[in-house]
């Protein structure tokens, strides 16, 4: 004979099934964060390595990277240590990008990255990667830090090259350098390159007087 439920006992019930069933979910995806967080910090070691580490830690990197994570931001920072080889592995490097952008297309970092390539490999600016650095400002205008100055000076080394408004953009995110940090960082930023014409715009949108 069957007895009926309550109906808390029916809840808690319930309760406990989704419990599970979120465990079950939540632990593979645990293990993959926990690859993502071990890829990033072999990542960071790496490129702060000096001569003497850099064997040992690219080969400890290399194993890190042998267990791909089903996440975007693992694919990324595999497209970078891909980067990272003697030679570049530009086709891994490219796909790997590819598959990060996949899983997220707001990642400006990686907008950026195949105009690198893409530089790379042809030596020179093509149309395409010219779309992918107006698509890496228009997801993202400044950028966290580290990636924001590398996209400011990786234009700024390249500037005759640009379109007006692939400069536009690069100088909007220069003024928001200049909030956040000052204008005599922002223009030392830009000074760093030598170029007149670059520095004279970069006076002009941060407002800065010529006899200053």
């Amino acid at each position: 004979m069957q007895f009926p439920l309550q109906k808390g006992r029916v809840v808690q019930l319930g309760l406990i099934s989704l419990s599970v069933i979120g465990l079950a979910f939540s632990i593979p995806m645990a293990g993959q964060e926990i690859r993502v967080n071990a890829a990033r910090n072999a990542l960071a070691d790496l490129k702060a390595a000096g001569p003497n580490e850099r064997a040992e830690l690219y080969r400890a990197a290399e194993q890190i990277f042998s267990k791909p994570a089903n996440l975007g931001e693992w694919n990324d920072l595999a497209a970078q240590f891909a980067l990272l080889q003697q030679p570049m592995d530009l086709d891994g490097a490219e796909a790997l990008t590819w598959a990060a952008l996949q899983k997220s297309p707001a990642r400006a970092e990686s907008w950026a990255r195949l105009a690198y390539i893409d530089l790379i490999r042809d030596g020179k600016f093509s149309p395409k990667a010219l779309e992918y650095l107006e698509r890496s400002f228009i997801v993202e205008p400044a950028g966290y830090r580290q990636f924001r100055d590398w996209r400011l000076n990786f234009m700024f080394s390249f500037w005759p090259q640009f379109p007006e408004s692939l400069q536009d953009m690069t100088m909007r995110s220069l003024r928001m350098l200049a909030v956040h940090r000052g204008n005599e960082v922002a223009m030392h930023e830009v000074e760093a390159h030598n170029n007149a014409e670059l520095t004279e715009q970069a006076r002009i949108a941060l407002q800065i007087p010529a006899d200053q």
